[in-house]
């Protein structure tokens, strides 16, 4: 008997319900509201308007800044429901298969307690009180304790709820409990153990009968087992041998169905049935296997944002809908943070072959999450009767192949009973309730505190995991062509990268359409139309936020790469797969599972799927042409079949020219590999320059495998000579480059005999100097006040309010042959990273439009730039502060970049530019103490 549907319900902001008796079944409760579902989907009057949601450092700190109507009251549901009078004398029981985050119940007035239950579903049994023949009230009261799970489901849309179906049932006095499903592949087979409720005194035995069959019913197999003794709480095992069976996998997800009988002699008592899948995962080396062949997991974190009904739905179709895309774009894994997964995804998830871990809700915010490194024992019953209660819940789904206990508990933070609790107990009992899946002790240990090292031994003695999954040194300044990933000499298990790459971008300014109607609040997009308002660029907006769109399609397919060379490395939770919240735009779909503009899923599984190529860049993007260019190719495979017989054929193109082009052949690739070859480009004297493309694509035996494509970027071989006479320089290596410069140590009083200076400083005789005409090529490293923001990347999680949130370009010839690009690609990265922009807001309210402007951080928009020109007085200034001087001896993006400034500064036409008085550039100095 389902329950579902229109309830009564009543917000208690006050909890006065249990004290006036709001339980009882003669008093209703004045609102209505649908089940399944939560309360914080609309307005309720009963609410009132007393909760207010403070301003917090970082929206993740809030528990309910995400929601329109956010509530974290106690709240009652009450409803009546009718039990047939024929099902007296059998057990009738009540079943909520999700209730949050804590609920008592009561039944005809009569109270069956509270329980802490929130991610696992709940049964209780109402056979001494129920009406048979009459009405029944069912009174629930939701409430938030203090000792309670604490997930994503808490964070930011923190909700409370009915959310899984609710439902009534009549069962026979002995019958079928739970059935649990192990299985193994060779040879293919399932023990199917059963729990038997109810007691029997009579002399005939019972038998369990199993019937297997696939799930279109293609294959049938059967089990069969006797219970000769009486009591309470029979078990049984019943071994189904199942010859020829398929295997459960993401490519080929075959799904059976259990059916179990319990028969008291010839008399059917009870039937029950369960789906399962066969499958084997374990671990070998450094690699994860699945079903005996090495995997890849390509994981997208998956924060379950629902923007329509905030908690998850309870239909199976809407998971089974974003588990197609998922997989569409290469993925085929999944993790929450610190959150489990519904039955109801898991069921779309067994059926589409898409790996699930479930984490632990056992603190992920606030003080429950400091609880953790020194748990009080009030905590430790908490999870250690709902890791029972969630593992059994979910074990029987193929799909579920690892668990986690938490995620993100540092080690050298943690107490010895935390470690004792976290790294041994908990996963020694999830080992024995499903033996069939891998384990995490936690998703990160380290949090970039890697004085543990990464790997299972810590002060406290060895961890109980099979996998180890952490932040790695330097990944949240990660920059392009920084070298491979450090840290894993130590690590002696499959190693997963935690939160990978952390990239975002600025969020859509169109986004306010998208979310009215809907409960879910807007967060940082008005604020940032009015920074952009504010600071005066308004009118560019949409402009930034496509070059910081591009910079994330970049760089998460550098990090995805960048991953697949490392041997050590089994696989990532890439950080997100679905935007949480509109403030933040990190996924690869936005909070509507939307596909990504100007991205589709063909080109994204050139560098997410089970075989791709790999560019083996020796962290250089930009050549010059002098014959051969230093590129190799890597092969990741993790197909199901070895490859023979393969061939990569590359080409390397300007727009339709071609200019090189070869192929590298191979013997063959196993299962697993992970292979390198060098490629021969060789390039005439001259040619085409500018930005190019290499494309490599692979076959095997003539069948196409697989291809990708990088950018490349060809500049001409700089002689250093052919500079216009009169142009003096302070930078020594200048000097030596171009043998016309003359060095010098000071500015010139005037332009009579030198024309352009390039300088390192912006004292009073340089300002003099281009008072009186002259040019100056200002190689800024702190000359002119500098701006917050270090990094070529977006900040992580758009925190706080400064930073780098990408670049624009706007056309200029002292670009060189980047002139015409919108925005600093991988051939700028190690001219920018490490080193901050100049502070244009200095110069306000003369506006400088930049010729490579830092795009501000969402919140602020910070007026900055890494080169920009401007009139001062007489003479014209062009300030640069890339590291051109750093790099000019091993980055031919450097010395191009600097010589095409210096032929426009030394050139007979300059482009319009602003005008900043002597007494702005003289502020714009650094202030001395």
């Amino acid at each position: 008997m389902i329950l579902n549907g229109v309830w009564e319900f009543c917000y208690d902001p006050d909890d006065r319900g249990k004290k006036v008796r709001w339980f009882a079944p003669d008093f209703s409760l004045p609102e209505r509201i649908r089940v399944p579902g939560c309360s914080q989907v609309r307005a309720y009057r009963s609410a009132g308007s007393r909760l207010r949601e403070r301003k917090v450092a970082l929206p993740e700190h809030s528990a309910t800044i995400g929601l329109k109507y956010a509530c974290l009251y106690p709240s009652w549901y009450k409803r009546t429901f009718r039990i047939p009078a024929d099902w007296q004398g059998r057990e009738v029981w009540l079943h909520i298969g999700g209730v949050k985050p804590a609920v008592e119940i009561w039944v005809n007035g009569r109270s069956f307690g509270s329980t802490l239950t929130s991610r696992s579903p709940i049964r209780c049994r109402l056979t001494p009180i129920a009406k048979f023949g009459a009405q029944n009230t069912l009174a629930l009261r939701l409430y938030w304790p203090p000792v309670r799970l604490d997930g994503m489901f808490d964070c930011m849309v923190a909700w409370s709820g009915l959310y899984r179906n609710v439902w009534i049932e009549a069962v026979p006095r002995m019958h079928i409990g739970e059935i649990h499903v192990d299985s193994s592949i060779s040879p293919p087979a399932a023990k199917i153990q059963v729990s038997i409720c109810g007691s029997k005194t009579a002399a005939k035995p019972l038998r369990v009968v199993c019937k297997v069959t696939e799930q279109h019913g293609a294959q049938k197999f059967h089990g069969c087992a006797e219970l000769r003794s009486a009591g309470e709480g029979y078990r049984t095992d019943l071994p189904v041998a199942m010859p020829g069976a398929r295997l459960w996998s993401p490519e080929a997800p075959t799904m059976y169905r259990a059916d179990v009988l319990l028969f008291d002699g010839e008399t059917l008592l009870d039937e029950a049935g369960c789906r399962f899948g066969l499958r084997e995962i374990r671990t070998d080396g450094h690699k994860v296997l699945l079903n005996r062949k090495p995997i890849f997991l390509r994981g997208g974190c998956d924060d379950q944002l629902y923007p329509w009904t905030i908690c998850p739905p309870a239909d199976k179709a809407y998971f089974a809908e974003h588990i197609r895309k998922a997989k569409q774009y290469g993925f085929n894994y999944t993790k929450s943070c610190c959150e489990i997964f519904t039955a109801e995804f898991l069921n779309a998830a067994d059926e589409l072959g898409y790996l699930v871990c479930q984490e632990m809700p056992f603190g992920l915010r606030a003080k429950i999450r400091q609880t953790r490194l020194n748990p009080t024992p009030a905590f430790v019953r908490l999870w250690r009767g709902q890791l029972a209660n969630i593992v059994k819940s979910c074990r029987n789904h193929p799909s579920v192949v690892a668990y986690s206990m938490t995620s993100e508990l540092v080690v050298s933070e943690q107490s010895k009973s935390s470690f004792e609790i976290f790294q041994r107990e908990l996963p020694a009992t999830t080992r024995k309730l499903a033996p069939g899946a891998l384990l995490f002790d936690s998703t990160s240990t380290a949090q970039l505190n890697h004085s543990c090292g990464i790997g299972r031994m810590t002060p406290f003695g060895k961890r109980n995991t099979d996998l180890i999954e952490e932040l790695v040194p330097g990944q949240d300044p990660l920059c392009p062509l920084t070298g491979p990933i450090p840290g894993l000499e130590k690590v002696d298990l499959p190693f997963v990268l935690h939160e990978w790459d952390w990239i975002t971008s600025l969020p859509n300014p169109k986004a306010a359409e998208r979310y009215r109607g809907i409960p879910l609040k807007l967060i940082g997009v008005r604020e940032m139309i009015a920074a952009a308002r504010r600071e005066g660029v308004r009118n560019q907006l949409d402009v930034f936020v496509e070059c910081s769109r591009l910079l994330k399609h970049a760089f998460r397919k550098y990090c995805l790469e960048l991953a697949r060379r490392h041997p050590k490395i089994a696989g990532y939770h890439h950080w997100l797969i679905q935007d949480f919240m509109a403030h933040c735009p990190e996924g690869v779909f936005n909070e509507f599972w939307d596909e990504p503009r100007g991205l589709s899923a063909e080109e994204f599984r050139t560098y997410n799927d089970d075989t791709v190529l790999l560019l083996n860049d020796y962290d250089q993007r930009c050549f010059e042409y002098r014959g051969k260019i230093p590129l190799g190719v890597m092969v990741s495979h993790f197909g199901r079949l070895p490859l023979k017989r393969v061939t990569i054929q590359w080409r390397l193109c300007k727009d339709r020219t071609l200019l090189a082009e070869g192929h590298v052949p191979l013997d063959g690739v196993k299962c697993g590999a992970l292979i390198s070859r060098a490629l021969d480009i060789r390039l005439p004297d001259h040619g085409p320059v500018g930005k190019m493309e290499l494309r490599c694509e692979m076959s095997s035996g003539g069948r196409n495998v697989c291809w990708n494509r990088w950018n490349l970027w060809l500049v001409p071989k700089i002689l250093g000579a052919e500079l216009p006479p009169a142009v003096w320089t302070d930078k020594t290596f200048l000097a030596e480059a171009y043998p016309g410069i003359k060095p010098v140590k000071n500015a010139p009083k005037s332009s009579a005999d030198c024309s352009v200076l390039v300088t390192g400083t912006m004292d009073d005789r340089v300002i003099d100097f281009l008072v009186a005409g002259g040019r100056v090529l200002l190689l800024s490293r702190g000359a002119l006040r500098e701006a917050e923001g270090t990094k070529y990347r977006t900040e992580p999680i758009n925190y706080g309010t400064d930073g780098n949130m990408g670049t624009m370009m706007r056309a200029h010839p002292a670009l060189g042959v980047f002139n015409g690009e919108t925005w600093c690609d991988f051939a700028f990265a190690l001219l920018i990273n490490g080193i901050r922009p100049m502070d244009l807001s200095v110069f306000h309210p003369v506006r400088i439009d930049p010729i490579i402007r830092s795009i501000g951080h969402h919140l602020t928009f910070k007026d900055k730039a890494y080169l920009f020109e401007a009139r001062v007085g007489q003479g014209r200034l062009l300030a640069c502060s890339l590291k051109l001087e750093d790099q000019y001896a091993t980055e031919p993006a450097a010395r191009h970049l600097l010589d095409s400034m210096l032929r426009y500064v030394t050139g007979r036409t300059l482009l319009p530019a602003s005008r900043v008085s002597v007494e702005l550039l003289s502020a714009a100095r650094p202030q001395t103490p």
